[in-house]
């Protein structure tokens, strides 16, 4: 008979056992700790005997149960057995004193004043209804309100400090993720209350804790807070004003709803409260606008109004004078133009003169422009040359004169065009007749 499948089932049932059995030992550290106590704004915290061989999957076993973390390590030597990653001290928090922990902690730290009520004594009052803001202009009504303050046919009431707390799902944090955790989420909030409903300033404190795989290994590293400040005053014909994070509602005091439903139903002013069914308001362009109850234009302010009409007006004066601007500057564009035309006159006149002056044997002079282009695409240059024809009358007929080409030269080291003049290419030597009185690209040699 084979009992091998028998003896692997034995030995693996007494090695299960014997871990369950060291683990479970190790539950003794968090009773004790816990019947030791802690300060409401610190954690339990447990030191290893030395010499004890904890290791750290014997504390983890417990994970689901408590907030471990803040876990210190050291190497023990026991029995011949060397364990170089034991358990030295850590700290935890069972999960049903987690929202103490946060309220104690970190809100009534850093949020509200020490001397504000404690968790114990604040769960300890009957819950009442209110209204809460959850998102800026928003609220919801909650009849699960811890309050430190009266409640009045079980709607909050008074000056307090109130608490909700709750088990939320939240996106895992993953970039494109669309799995949810668990998680814990408490809201703090300090203020006044007429009947559920916030009246004047108030701070709110929003903690969620998200419970990711394994449970929370890390309070800290887990949080996500968010807090702010708003204020909720005046009930003119039913309508409240609520100002939060640099921005103007207007809130039904029946609903509790801001009065219109467009994506952006703030404002950035207040200017008059509702009267006879209108409100003066700024809007989000800088607009001061009447709107009705139902937060829908109706018309602009005469204040703006006015501010439209001197804004006309100032548009139409800059018109006016840009308008005198360009005129004056077309006068004065026109008359340089004839300013040049003049000098061109007077220009032409000198050089002719000039030229009817000269005698044969005397110098004449022939420009003629060249342009050039080199290279490809954005590397391509171009330029200007002339080319320099020096002339010497032989005969002059009326108004044709007999010249012969003395030079020709170019104004650019590097290149050279042979010159054209009446259609003819020319070069040194050659006689040619030309008429340079008619054509302005000849001058007299000085």
């Amino acid at each position: 008979m084979n009992n091998k499948p028998f003896i692997l089932c034995v030995l693996f049932h007494v090695l299960f056992v014997f871990g369950m059995t060291e683990a479970n030992g190790q539950s003794s550290y968090f009773k004790n700790a816990i019947k030791n106590g802690r300060s409401p704004d610190a954690l339990y915290k447990v030191s290893i005997p030395n010499g004890k061989a904890v290791r750290e999957e014997n504390i983890r076993f417990f994970g689901p149960e408590y907030v471990i973390q803040n876990m210190n390590f050291h190497r023990v030597a026991s029995f011949g057995d060397i364990c170089e990653k034991c358990v030295q001290s850590f700290e935890f928090l069972p999960n049903e004193e987690i929202y103490e922990y946060l309220y104690e902690a970190k809100i009534k730290k850093s949020f509200i004043e020490n001397t504000a009520i404690s968790y114990k004594n604040l769960i300890a009052k009957p819950m009442g209804k209110g209204y809460i803001q959850f998102t800026e202009g928003s609220f919801f009504t909650d009849e699960t309100v811890y309050w430190g303050g009266d409640l009045v046919n079980g709607k909050l009431n008074g000056t307090g400090v109130g608490m909700i707390t709750r088990i939320e799902s939240f996106l895992a944090g993953k970039p494109n993720s669309t799995t949810k955790v668990p998680g814990y989420t408490i809201i703090v909030f300090r203020g006044t209350f007429l009947n559920g409903i916030p009246d004047g300033n108030f701070k709110h404190y929003t903690l969620r804790l998200k419970i990711t795989d394994g449970g929370i290994k890390n309070i800290n590293s887990n949080l996500v807070e968010s807090k702010g400040q708003y204020s909720l005053t005046g009930n003119n014909e039913g309508i409240a004003t609520l100002y939060s994070e640099g921005k103007y509602y207007l809130i039904d005091r029946g609903t509790m709803r801001t009065i219109n439903n467009s994506k952006d139903n703030s404002f950035k002013s207040v200017t008059e409260v509702f009267k006879n069914g209108k409100a003066i308001v700024v809007n989000n362009i800088n607009e001061e606008i009447i709107i009705n109850k139902s937060g829908v234009f109706v018309d602009y302010s005469p204040k703006q109004k006015q501010d439209f009409e001197l804004a006309r007006l100032e548009k139409e004066r800059k018109e006016r004078e840009e308008a005198e601007r360009q005129r004056l500057l077309e006068i004065e564009n026109q008359m340089i133009a004839e300013q040049q035309r003049q000098a061109r006159i007077r220009a032409e006149a000198v050089r002719v003169e000039k030229i009817r002056g000269a005698e044969v044997g005397e110098k004449l002079l022939y420009s003629e422009t060249w342009e050039y282009r080199e290279g490809i695409w954005i590397f391509q240059t171009s330029g200007q040359y002339r080319m320099m024809v020096t002339c010497y009358i032989e005969n002059i007929v009326k108004d044709r004169y007999q010249l012969r080409v003395g030079d020709v030269s170019s104004t650019n080291n590097s290149r050279y065009s042979t010159p054209t003049i009446n259609g003819t290419k020319v070069s040194k030597g050659d006689i040619i007749w030309a008429r340079p009185l008619e054509d302005n690209s000849w001058v007299y040699g000085e």
